[in-house]
């Protein structure tokens, strides 16, 4: 192998090329290379640098649109399981009404939360919203959880609390096929928890 290989790395290390003139049909005359073939007897030449530009961004371009093709569907997904209300799916803090200083100021405030949450995330900080029915809690919450979903692929698991404490209190019937480590686990897991509701609950 290597008495074959030898020769014909020696021949492209010595490889003799010249300057000609070319024409492309699409981009006229430009200025090739023709290389001796060590491989046969026709000479090769280079092609259009325009053209070969030209297939190179087209790679690129297909290339950027799988990856984004790829990100947006793991980005479906991970919002399909993250449990953030159907009827909030597609209201974010531009549709949440604003009708007094206290709503205005709660929006503000998570906006924040949304905007700063690598630093959030970083320094675990956490976000209490109290008021009463019909304020825009739950709203504010998913807006949230929606923001930081698309704009950092951040995990996120939406929960009302009763719904919550009833699949933990699931797994200590006989028979589960999950323990109550494990699905505290999967609350746990996540990078943003909204647990919504909690004082519905009694005690």
């Amino acid at each position: 192998e290597s008495k074959i290989c030898q020769p014909i790395s020696d021949m492209l290390q010595k490889e003799q090329w010249q300057t000609v003139d070319a024409l492309c049909v699409r981009h006229g005359k430009f200025e090739a290379k023709l290389y001796e073939n060590p491989f046969g007897d026709e000479p090769v030449l280079s092609s259009c640098p325009h053209c070969a530009a030209e297939r190179e961004a087209r790679a690129e371009a297909r290339a950027l649109g799988e990856r984004e093709a790829l990100d947006a569907r793991r980005r479906a997904d991970m919002r399909a399981s993250s449990g953030i209300p159907a009827r909030y799916a597609t209201k974010g803090f531009d549709a949440y009404r604003v009708s007094n200083k206290s709503q205005r100021l709660a929006l503000e405030v998570c906006r924040e939360y949304a905007d700063k949450w690598p630093t959030t995330l970083r320094k675990g900080w956490s976000l209490v919203m109290t008021g009463r029915p019909g304020t825009g809690k739950t709203h504010l919450s998913a807006a949230i959880a929606s923001a930081v979903l698309q704009r950092y692929a951040a995990s996120v698991r939406f929960g009302v609390t009763h719904a919550v404490l009833r699949e933990i209190r699931g797994s200590y019937n006989k028979g589960s096929p999950r323990t109550e480590e494990a699905v505290i686990e999967s609350f746990l897991h996540p990078d943003l928890l909204v647990l919504d509701e909690i004082r519905v609950q009694s005690g």
